[in-house]
């Protein structure tokens, strides 16, 4: 119904929700018209990566790609944080991405993330339509529920046996 909402629901448009959990993004929910972009990629997502890191960091982006396959990965890679060769295997080839930042009780806890194949499809009014929304309330209220939910996992810390004094 967001996607809808936002006008961001053709059979070129893909929504996406991450949840902020041990320094990592989350995908939460994935919804789009076309099958194959319906499909979960990664399990979770760097901080410092593509329009997910860039909207977490400035609190919303819009960003338009290129057309052919080849500079969409090298734009990837140099500008957007994508390890060689990891962007070649992503499955959609994006070429407009609106993102934001989700925040509740003036915390981050996610990020939603519009993208399209066609490249003035994700733009600043999709994000303008989403916070102006009532559906977008109930969703930072989900998000932030999962991610207050989910355990953090920390690493033990391991200290070596301590030998008893003599005496």
């Amino acid at each position: 119904n967001l996607a809808e909402h936002c006008s961001m629901s053709s059979n070129l448009d893909r929504a996406s929700v991450y949840y902020f959990h041990n320094e990592r993004f989350v995908m939460l929910a994935r919804w789009s018209r076309h099958p194959e972009y319906t499909r979960p990629g990664r399990r979770d997502y760097p901080t410092g990566q593509g329009a997910i890191g860039d909207a977490w960091d400035r609190g919303s982006v819009v960003t338009v790609l290129p057309p052919t396959r080849r500079r969409w990965d090298q734009r990837l890679e140099s500008h957007h944080g994508f390890p060689s060769g990891t962007a070649s295997k992503l499955s959609m080839h994006c070429q407009s991405i609106a993102a934001h930042r989700i925040e509740h009780d003036h915390h981050a806890v996610g990020v939603i993330v519009f993208e399209s194949t066609d490249p003035s499809r994700a733009n600043q009014m999709t994000l303008d339509t989403l916070v102006d929304s009532k559906l977008y309330a109930t969703l930072r209220e989900l998000v932030a529920a999962v991610a207050s939910w989910t355990p953090r996992v920390e690493a033990a810390k391991v200290t070596a046996p301590t030998q008893p004094l003599p005496g």
